[in-house]
């Protein structure tokens, strides 16, 4: 009942501070296990996934830093999120996340791993590929743009627009990013040279998605047609 309360309270309050267009958003899967690989601004885009993607059982990855602040506990407690380490590589973290994915939840993760503030997509990590190759669930990628403007909208009384866009699946299997296929087939784990390679599709099918002037480091893979297929972004 109390996480009942907790999310129609926060829904209500995103309503009022922000308006949302997310028109893909029903190409999210309504069952099966599924990673969701997301960019990562700022504090608006937790709450703005997991309402969207309600009442799918949605489990982030947090940085365990949230547990110190009483009201974001009380919240990421409720939502049940996944504490992670991030001065080192937290195994706990990952194997309770691949769990989760064998029960049928959408694990969410930012492969950037910390806020980039200004809407501009950073190098990513390559767990996202590690959790995909040991579980066999496929890779959503998804982004977010507008929230980078929320504290000067906030300030000028207006309300920030936030685009929320979806790609297309993609499944990691024995080195190999394969478009279609069943879930939860799982490989051998792919080297350190194949991991580097992935996230770089990974991330590059995130970038498909945004602007071009948010797609960082990843543009030029965008447009040497990496990444998959995907919404045309402007």
């Amino acid at each position: 009942m109390r996480r009942l309360i907790v999310t129609a309270t926060i829904r209500l309050l995103l309503k009022i501070v922000v308006r949302v267009r997310a028109p893909g958003i029903d190409r999210v899967p309504r069952s099966g296990p599924l990673i969701i690989a997301v960019n990562h601004i700022n504090f608006l885009e937790v709450p703005l996934i997991y309402t969207l993607l309600r009442p799918r059982r949605v489990i982030g990855i947090a940085k365990a830093e949230t547990w110190e602040n009483r009201l974001l506990r009380l919240i990421a407690d409720e939502w049940e999120a996944i504490p992670i380490h991030r001065a080192a590589a937290d195994t706990a973290a990952f194997r309770r996340a691949e769990e989760e994915l064998r029960r049928g939840a959408i694990v969410v993760i930012a492969p950037e791993g910390s806020r980039s503030g200004d809407g501009i997509l950073r190098r990513g990590h390559a767990g996202v590929v590690t959790l995909a190759a040991k579980t066999g669930a496929p890779v959503l990628p998804m982004a977010h743009f507008g929230g980078e403007q929320v504290w000067a909208c906030w300030r000028r009384v207006r309300r920030p627009v936030v685009t929320v866009r979806v790609g297309s699946p993609i499944w990691i299997r024995s080195g190999v990013v394969r478009t279609t296929g069943p879930s939860c087939e799982r490989g051998r784990m792919p080297s350190r040279t194949e991991r580097d390679r992935l996230l770089r599709h990974v991330m590059a099918g995130i970038a498909r998605l945004l602007p071009e002037r948010y797609r960082g480091e990843y543009g030029p893979a965008v447009e040497a047609g990496s990444g998959g297929p995907g919404l045309r972004t402007p």
